[in-house]
């Protein structure tokens, strides 16, 4: 079904790894999400049945019901193409400068050109008077400068609002985050392992690492990605159990893990819960 034909109250059925394409509420269970598209946040996020969702961003998780609540034009994700849009072709005061310089110089070089030919008598000179004093770089340069910076701006994931607000960022010397965790790498990283009595970092980190290596989840990437970085030998999971944002359980050298989204738990045969 076209996305276009998608009318309010619809029922769309979103698919692991799709991308949600209208705004709606969660149907049935919850659903796991990730929205760095939008928010720039690398973390998954959970919303349960009832939660708004915006379009444009990916299912991390299994199928899901989505209800929408507005069509596709008017969306999220069709609201911000509008937005480029717009800023692609709203000049910026530089663009308009140029615009305002070749109105009275390309009659004057009209006429100098003239002048030139008439007084020397050869339409070679009125033709080098063009070549040498056109204003073309100047009106062409300015408007592909703006366009290419907002080009790049958007395939980095920003949204530039206009050409004026490029043209300022380049006297900018404070830059002022709305909320906190907006500037980050753009995947989480292990910073610390901390245990309870009897247990140590290394082994920790190994059995959750194990646990995780199978697992397709962004926390598990940084969890697996530190334990190797320590040189760990890595166990391959048996009856590994995940569910969307539940986190993973898994069979681990005789012992049951299970790895939550955060904190972590590690499950032992003896009932012995480290967190």
């Amino acid at each position: 079904m076209p996305i276009a034909e998608v009318v309010v109250g619809d029922l769309v059925v979103v698919g692991p790894g799709e991308v949600v394409p209208v705004d709606g509420r969660v149907e049935g269970g919850a659903a796991v999400l990730d929205e760095s598209a939008l928010t720039g946040e690398p973390l998954q996020v959970e919303r349960a049945a009832g939660e708004p969702v915006r379009s444009g961003v990916v299912n991390a998780g299994s199928a899901f019901e989505l209800r929408a609540s507005a069509t596709a034009a008017d969306s999220t994700y069709a609201g911000i193409v509008r937005l480029a849009r717009q800023a692609s072709a709203q000049g910026a005061p530089l663009v308009r400068l140029a615009d305002r310089y070749a109105a009275w110089f390309l009659p004057f070089t009209l006429v100098v050109a003239a002048g030139a030919g008439v007084l020397s008598g050869s339409a070679v000179r009125a033709v080098a008077v063009l070549v040498v004093a056109t204003p073309c770089p100047l009106l062409l340069a300015a408007p592909v400068a703006i366009v290419s910076g907002l080009a790049r701006a958007s395939r980095l994931g920003v949204v530039v609002r206009d050409g004026a607000a490029l043209e300022n960022l380049g006297r900018a010397t404070t830059l002022v985050m709305d909320k906190t965790g907006t500037l980050t790498v753009g995947h989480p990283a292990v910073l610390d392992v901390l245990t309870a009595p009897g247990w140590t970092g290394t082994e920790v980190l190994r059995l959750a690492a194990s646990a995780d290596v199978l697992s397709p989840r962004v926390l598990a990437e940084a969890v697996v990605a530190e334990a190797r970085a320590r040189g760990l030998d890595l166990t391959v999971p048996t009856d590994v159990v995940e569910g969307p944002g539940r986190g993973v359980t898994a069979d681990v050298g005789g012992r049951r893990v299970e790895v939550a989204g955060c904190p972590m738990r590690w499950r032992t045969p003896a009932g012995r819960a480290p967190r």
